[in-house]
């Protein structure tokens, strides 16, 4: 098994349709997906302080784990934007665990695995959301109301944060990956 694959474990889709289902689901299981990959991301950084730099093993893996706990608090933002939407906004269409290509994985292992992958696939996830929620804002702001895109907005700037410190984590990764 590769050990940081550039898919989703347990995903019957690509990085795209995964986007796709979290958009298609109710806002309360986006924020939960969301939190719950929070505390993955603080959990990393926290392994990663452990953990000794192979160029110099008397050193920590702090570049990696400061760019990680960063990508803990943009989404721990995005979270609270998130909660600040109108729950009456026509988002919910369906159970994000009851998706065909996501049928069989709880949360925490879709956070997991997710966690595991990549981190240029991962923020190719995150880069998704950012442009959904900025559409989103657009099209709130062509037809109604510009709180609710003012929000919606918000939300997409704090992924671009966490994209940008997603990228941070894969330029440390990224010399150090193996081959495929």
């Amino acid at each position: 098994m590769i050990k940081h694959p550039s898919n989703i474990i347990g995903f019957k889709g690509s990085l795209e349709d995964f986007v796709e289902v979290y958009f298609n689901a109710p806002l309360g299981d986006r924020i939960s997906f969301i939190d719950e990959s929070a505390k993955d991301f603080k959990r990393q950084s926290e392994e990663d302080f452990e953990r000794p730099s192979r160029k110099n093993p008397s050193e920590n893996r702090s570049k990696l784990g400061c760019a990680l706990l960063y990508v803990n608090e943009e989404l721990i933002t995005t979270s609270s934007f998130m909660r600040k939407i109108n729950s009456e906004m026509p988002i919910s269409k369906l159970d994000l665990f009851q998706s065909e290509i996501i049928k069989g994985l709880s949360l925490s292992e879709l956070v997991f695995n997710i966690g595991n992958m990549r981190y240029d696939c991962v923020s190719e996830i995150y880069v998704g959301f950012q442009k959904r929620f900025q559409k989103e804002g657009d099209l709130k702001l062509s037809y109604d109301s510009n709180s609710e895109a003012t929000k919606l907005y918000d939300i997409s700037d704090s992924l671009k944060r966490v994209v940008k410190y997603i990228n941070i984590a894969w330029k440390n990764c990224e010399p150090h990956m193996e081959k495929s």
